[in-house]
């Protein structure tokens, strides 16, 4: 379990802090995965997995972004399904 801390403090050309376009932010992503294993035959097994994730917004979209900007972690999710079998 993360926690993000988002602090984007710009400062006008003359040094001065710009409060109206700075902003603070807290993420708190969640990732799992699940997966399962099943014996078909002594050499042959079958198994799957779901996960789900949440990243970070990269650093070059972060300059993009202004004070009134609402932006959430991106996600995604990937199923896995798969059969292995061991030949001789």
């Amino acid at each position: 379990y993360d926690t993000i801390d988002l602090d984007r403090r710009n400062f006008n050309v003359d040094g001065s802090f710009n409060p109206d376009t700075s902003f603070t932010d807290t993420y708190t992503p969640f990732s799992w995965r699940l997966g399962a294993v099943y014996e078909l035959a002594p050499q042959f097994v079958i198994y799957g997995q779901y996960s789900v994730a949440q990243d970070p917004p990269s650093s070059s979209s972060l300059f993009l972004v202004n004070a009134g900007s609402n932006f959430d972690l991106s996600e995604a999710s990937q199923w896995e399904v798969g059969l292995k079998a061991q030949l001789e």
